[in-house]
């Protein structure tokens, strides 16, 4: 990639948490109710266990960069760890990566990794699939090598892989993913939606 496009893209993905933490931050104002209309906290069409601030670039790059779900829950205020950074180092990066999947070979979940990591600012519910006695092994650290350590966490719980995961081994799919954070989707919604953890 050219320098000026990682610069271009680093400045808009630091501006953009700069500003949205900035902006999650700030005291709330809140203005007078008319009498006799009930008070709505979700629009309609919201995602399940979205953060008020949920969607646009970030989570979006988050997405591009550092893989599968990543974004999506972030939209949900799940942070991403030191190691899920370091895999983007060039050259170097699939030893992290390799790293995290021999975590997941372990049979490591996403909610222990999370509270180890403290990625959590907001409450998440984990997976409420059925963890199967085949958690952690060679097909956890597969996923987690090719599919990407996120997935074979919560694998490890019993979510399944989704469709859109795989396609991302064409690229195809890390796009769609990518839309899905920038529009705001959360990784509880997707799972409802899709029956992930039926």
């Amino acid at each position: 990639m050219k320098s000026w496009v990682a610069a271009v893209t680093v400045g808009a993905f630091v501006a953009n948490v700069g500003l949205g933490s900035v902006a999650f931050a700030a005291p709330k104002t809140s203005s007078p109710e008319p009498v006799g209309v009930e008070k709505n906290d979700a629009p309609s069409g919201a995602s399940a266990n979205a953060k008020p601030d949920a969607g646009g670039l970030a989570p979006c790059l988050l997405e591009c960069y550092l893989g599968p779900r990543v974004g999506s829950e972030y939209n949900e205020g799940r942070n991403f760890s030191t190691l899920e950074i370091l895999q983007i180092i060039p050259y170097v990066g699939g030893i992290f990566r390799l790293i995290l999947a021999a975590q997941s070979y372990q049979g490591k979940t996403m909610t222990e990794y999370a509270k180890e990591n403290a990625l959590d600012s907001r409450p998440i519910a984990s997976p409420h699939g059925t963890a199967a006695a085949s958690k952690g092994g060679l097909s956890a650290c597969l996923i987690g090598c090719y599919l990407g350590p996120r997935i074979a966490f919560e694998h490890n719980e019993g979510r399944r892989i989704r469709t859109y995961d795989i396609l991302r081994l064409v690229i195809i799919g890390g796009i769609l993913e990518s839309l899905e954070a920038y529009n705001g989707k959360t990784m509880t919604q997707i799972a409802k939606d899709e029956g992930l953890d039926s």
